[in-house]
């Protein structure tokens, strides 16, 4: 009496069926992780787009609470238009001294020299503006 095996011949048409059930599983997974990894991609590019308009917005939003008005002032002995800088420019301003060149042109001056008793106009930035003000307009008459 012959001894059955526990051994089987391979039939190499299941090696082929399973060579190619291991490469579909293999494509699969990475397919899988091709998508989560771009799916990550298009989440922390959301996330820093949405980010930088929130902040963009954000910093436009405080830039645009304040308006530009302009005042008369009397200069005070010893006064200058660093110390009057010092006093009205804010931070629409780059620089003191872009606040100058703007007070010196909307006064028509052809120097940086006060004198006492001296009216000028000055552009100020405000949320609600002052009883003594002047408008753009008013400022060309």
């Amino acid at each position: 009496m012959k001894h059955k095996s526990n051994y089987h011949h391979r039939n190499p048409n299941n090696q082929t069926n399973h060579n190619h059930r291991r490469r579909s599983s293999v494509r699969r997974i990475r397919a899988k992780r091709l998508f989560m990894v771009i799916c990550m991609l298009i989440v922390i590019s959301c996330t820093l787009l949405l980010g930088s308009a929130f902040a963009s917005a954000h910093d436009s939003g405080e830039k645009d609470t304040n308006n530009k008005y302009y005042k008369c002032i009397e200069v005070a002995p010893g006064e200058t238009l660093w110390t009057i800088a010092d006093r009205y420019a804010s931070t629409e301003y780059d620089s003191y001294q872009e606040y100058i060149n703007e007070v010196i042109q909307i006064n028509q001056m052809d120097c940086s020299t006060l004198y006492a008793d001296q009216k000028l106009i000055i552009p100020y930035y405000a949320e609600e503006h002052s009883e003594d003000i002047y408008t753009a307009s008013a400022l060309m008459q």
